[in-house]
């Protein structure tokens, strides 16, 4: 399916393009599938680290999910932003920790991949790369090391001891074994020592525990993107303690109740830091553990290829998040609720856009909206179309593929499971449109090829004859029965940032309210 949109003239010309290093080539009429057709066809063609930066979370995840019909899952990085503030004692998600230490570790290892990064992402300040790749371990068969000191690196890379490391970012220590399970592979890693030598490495299944293939050498790479050395630890209290006499020296009653909690807040982390232990959320004491800084285009190859999407709607969001994060950080700042330097989180939104426009060699744009005139004339306007929606006539989408075959057209379904593409597939065959099945090519005017996949929209591609339809447009969309009045919709807010005080919010539990503002609370012993 892929090579016959990748044969299409915009495409090709497009390749040719870039091949040459034209900068800022411009993709006009996209919808969000036709992206992902596109991503995965530079993709196939280029063999690259390809950086494809969207406006947020919600479009990183609509495109992951259109672009695994067509690019195996292993080659898709996801970077999803740090949802955490500075006040908070809660730690990371697991599901967005190990997307975003796949997605370094994959950067660091020069992989080849698409990487899906939202611009709050590309916002936020990181531990500079040359001191994670440093705590990367590479261990071989063969090698001569002391088990107690590989035991504590472990730690200090941030495993977690277990009585079994069957979950990722778990250690576990019997007699001379050790096993771990590093976040970016599939199955955990037992090595074997005899006295001080690594006498084996061995895969194995993290459910029975069995041992599946000998590997004769393994890079371990941490569990924890915030890493950091006791001195580099050490060095940050005295720092912080300085920041703290600061405070302390403030006397507004006013903020009296904000900065006990802080200050027991900042109590408690530094006598951690002291203890040497990782704790939730230290990442808000990353300005004074780190002098210099980094963002994850630091991360990135020279080779890599820039795709920017909706450049227009990117400086937007850069801008808006830009604003929050100053009013914000400036009410806590104010109320004594955080340190000065924890409030040095963030790159300006304008650098950043700045990179993407001197960076880009693919942008997409729906309209073109806000492009200069001599962009505009150079831009390529794709010529494909959205399908029909059929609504679930079949007699009418059989009539179509019939019609579409004799031009010439090869016509190709995306359905979301094998047995709803038993289910079409019969329907299909009862409207007279027979001899086909998933990717068996058959003669014949009426062929068509089923594929079992989730895709969020069709095309049709005139240049090259090539219909595609998903559910979307076999089905329809589906919407929801409202039982009141339709009003103007809300949407799901996907950080604490979005929130501004005297916002009108709807709690899933609670109803209406409105937002006042944040404050800490001890629950369970434990500030929040």
């Amino acid at each position: 399916m892929l090579d016959l949109f990748t044969e299409s003239k915009e495409f090709s010309g497009l390749v040719k393009n870039v091949e040459s290093g034209m900068e800022k080539n411009y993709v006009l009429g996209l919808s969000t599938s036709q992206k992902a057709l596109y991503i995965s066809g530079i993709f196939r063609q280029f063999k690259r680290q390809l950086i494809v930066v969207v406006e947020n979370q919600k479009e990183v995840e609509s495109l992951l999910s259109d672009l695994i019909p067509f690019v195996d899952r292993s080659f898709i990085f996801a970077f999803p932003e740090m949802e955490l503030m500075a006040y908070e004692e809660v730690g990371m998600g697991e599901d967005i920790a190990q997307s975003r230490l796949r997605a370094i570790s994959g950067l660091i290892d020069n992989a080849v991949g698409i990487f899906l990064i939202p611009c709050r992402a590309m916002l936020q300040r990181m531990v500079p790369p040359r001191f994670i790749v440093e705590s990367f371990m590479k261990v071989k068969v063969g090698d001569v090391l002391d088990f107690n000191g590989f035991v504590k690196n472990l730690a200090s890379m941030g495993y977690e001891r277990f009585a079994k490391a069957d979950l990722k970012g778990q250690m576990s220590v019997r007699g001379g074994i050790i096993d771990v399970f590093p976040y970016d592979f599939e199955l955990p890693v037992r090595i074997e020592f005899f006295d001080d030598e690594v006498d084996s490495i061995r895969l194995y299944d993290p459910q029975n525990q069995r041992s599946t293939d000998n590997i004769d050498a393994v890079t371990i790479s941490p569990a924890r993107e915030f890493v950091y050395t006791r001195e580099k630890a050490f060095n940050a209290i005295d720092i912080i303690e300085k920041d703290v006499e600061i405070c302390k020296a403030r006397k507004s009653e006013k903020f009296e109740q904000s900065r006990g909690d802080m200050l027991a807040r900042v109590g408690r982390a530094v006598e951690r830091l002291k203890e040497g232990i990782y704790f939730d959320n230290d990442y808000q004491y990353l300005p004074y553990i780190y002098d210099d800084f980094a963002n994850i285009t630091n991360y990135i190859g020279k080779s890599a290829l820039y795709i920017v999407d909706e450049p227009i709607r990117l400086k937007e969001a850069f801008h808006g998040f830009e604003m929050n994060v100053r009013e914000i950080y400036g009410t806590l700042l104010e109320s004594d609720t955080i340190l000065a330097k924890q409030a040095d989180m963030f790159y300006s939104g304008e650098e950043l856009f700045s990179y993407l426009e001197e960076n880009g060699d693919v942008v997409f744009s729906v309209l073109g909206r806000g492009l200069l005139e001599g962009d505009l004339k150079r831009a390529m306007s794709v010529s494909v179309g959205q399908p029909n929606s059929y609504q679930g006539d079949f007699r009418e989408l059989a009539d179509d593929i019939k019609k579409y075959r004799k031009k010439g057209y090869k016509v190709v379904c995306v359905i979301s499971s094998a047995e709803r593409a038993d289910r079409f597939t019969a329907c299909m065959k009862d409207e007279g449109v027979d001899g086909f099945f998933y990717g068996d090519d058959m003669d014949g005017q009426r062929y068509l090829e089923v594929i079992v996949g989730e895709l969020g929209s069709g095309l049709e591609c005139k240049s090259n004859k090539f219909l595609l339809l998903t559910e979307n447009e076999i089905y329809g969309r589906r919407k929801k029965r409202r039982r009141f009045a339709a009003t103007e919709e809300g949407s799901i807010l996907s950080s604490y940032l979005d929130l501004s005080p005297g916002d009108y919010v709807v709690h899933v539990n609670h109803g209406v309210g409105k937002y006042e503002g944040l404050k800490t609370m001890e629950v369970a012993g434990i500030h929040r």
